[in-house]
């Protein structure tokens, strides 16, 4: 039965889903170094981050609670990785290959958990799933061929601009589709469940 948590659920995950295609945007300004000052940037870019990370937990934890999930070890372990992701970001958001890392596990065991339950949205579960090996490794790329300038850090910003909108456009996606089946699950109590739309 759907209860009150997993609707808000949903609305969560669309909120995180807003959240992080801002963030797309503004990393990829903040990694094109066209801005005088990315301090500002930076700053903003980390409290959207929580924003989005504390709505992303939400969102993972109504869909762990929409997979009927007894298993408290996997709850406990999604949940926590998130969390951790989530402090990082606010205490070192440069270090986006860890909290990324953090936040697509936490998601990963969502996916895998939701496995056994009917009408599960499919694009979804691929997003969750491909967003930071794809991110991460179009990160190492771009980065070893040394795309955009050099920082004062002997960096490529831009290749880290890239590949961290490319994880942040990943996961909104993925957020989306599942928070708007999510916001659906009420006729899902009844004789006529709708379908799975993506």
């Amino acid at each position: 039965m759907v209860a009150s948590l997993t609707r808000s659920a949903g609305t969560a995950a669309l909120v995180a889903a807003s959240v992080w295609l801002i963030g797309l945007v503004g990393f990829l300004v903040m990694g094109a170094g066209v801005l005088s000052s990315w301090q500002t940037t930076y700053t903003l870019l980390t409290a959207g981050g929580l924003v989005a990370g504390l709505a992303t937990l939400v969102a993972l934890n109504g869909l762990l609670s929409r997979a009927a999930d007894g298993a408290a070890g996997w709850r406990w372990a999604a949940l926590g990785l998130g969390a951790l992701g989530v402090v990082v970001i606010g205490l070192v958001l440069w270090a986006y290959p860890l909290w990324t890392a953090l936040l697509s596990a936490a998601s990963v065991i969502v996916v895998y958990r939701l496995r056994g339950v009917a009408l599960v949205p499919k694009l979804g579960p691929w997003a969750f799933v491909a967003a930071w090996p794809l991110s991460f490794g179009l990160f190492v790329l771009l980065d070893a061929i040394k795309l955009g300038q050099v920082d004062e850090y002997g960096d490529y910003p831009m290749a880290g601009g890239i590949g961290i909108a490319v994880w942040c456009g990943l996961l909104a996606l993925g957020l989306a589709v599942y928070g708007r089946w999510l916001r659906q699950q009420e006729a899902a109590e009844g004789p006529h469940a709708p379908p799975a739309l993506i």
